[in-house]
């Protein structure tokens, strides 16, 4: 039987694993159709285009984009793109160069509070990563500046703290007509995980189908039955697809853990019937 997990990382984004070990361990876990969808890049999946994948096994392209919502940086994943696709390569391109910014102007905020020498660290420990904040969080952590991961934002990289750094992200139409134009499906990552309440929560999946969204992620490791059926229901009721991933990072991320993912109510129609 087919069991999906079309949200992963590897260490190219903020995951611990190779793109080989985290086949590895999606297989273990059951996975028979995994898509990898590191932050702005396309580097795993290209890697492993030569690789011997296991029998049986479906490596799907994706990836995570960050976009801009009245304030909030919402997530959107790319299913199924083409990644030598013009229009995703340039958006791809900036994503990365404002990526690379942020990274400069984080060191730049730890280094006047004393903190020195973190991103020339995180250049030589991570060679093959696009740098995000969990990247500083997990240096941070290592050189004992704070005494867990979540306490690193709440301390430091957070919005409000004194590193934080913004960035100007797309919105959320200009990332989807990227998708689209890439021959991929754009679906609304983890919905419930932004810091917004229920009504706002329904007002931005409502925005995500007029602009062109093609389903959101009903089931993550983190979601329990209640939830699922709100946004089952919500799917439902707006006639969009349901995904579901775990949005496995690694050990760093302990709750999050590869398989054992809740089923896609019946109700839903799985992203990937098409």
């Amino acid at each position: 039987m087919p069991c999906y997990d079309l949200h992963s990382h590897t260490y190219y984004s903020d995951g611990e694993m190779s793109p080989l070990e985290l086949v590895t361990t999606a297989v273990q876990a059951g996975t028979t159709h995994l898509a990898i969808t590191d932050h702005d890049n396309f580097d795993a999946y290209l890697s492993l285009q030569n690789e011997d994948l296991p029998e049986g096994f479906t490596l799907i392209p994706g990836a995570e984009f960050s976009t801009h919502w009245f304030g909030y940086e919402i997530h959107v994943l790319g299913l199924w793109l083409d990644p030598e696709n013009d229009t995703l390569k340039q958006g791809v391109a900036a994503q990365k160069e404002r990526r690379q910014i942020r990274a400069e102007n984080i060191d730049i905020k730890l280094s006047e509070l004393g903190i020195i020498g973190a991103l020339a660290d995180l250049k030589i420990q991570y060679p093959y990563s696009l740098l995000t904040r969990a990247h500083f969080a997990k240096w941070l952590l290592d050189k004992n500046y704070c005494t867990h991961f979540q306490q690193a934002f709440d301390k430091y990289l957070g919005q409000d703290k004194p590193a934080y750094t913004g960035i100007t992200w797309p919105e959320i139409e200009e990332v989807i007509n990227w998708i689209h134009a890439a021959g991929g499906k754009a679906v609304l990552a983890h919905p419930l995980r932004y810091p917004l309440k229920t009504k706002r929560i329904r007002e931005l999946i409502k925005y995500f189908k007029k602009v062109g969204g093609d389903g959101i992620e009903v089931v993550t490791a983190s979601i329990n039955l209640q939830q699922m059926q709100m946004l089952a229901t919500i799917c439902d009721t707006l006639d969009l697809k349901a995904s579901c991933g775990a949005d496995f990072h690694g050990k760093h991320m302990p709750w999050i853990k590869m398989g054992n993912l809740l089923e896609l109510p019946k109700k839903c129609k799985p992203i990937w019937e098409e």
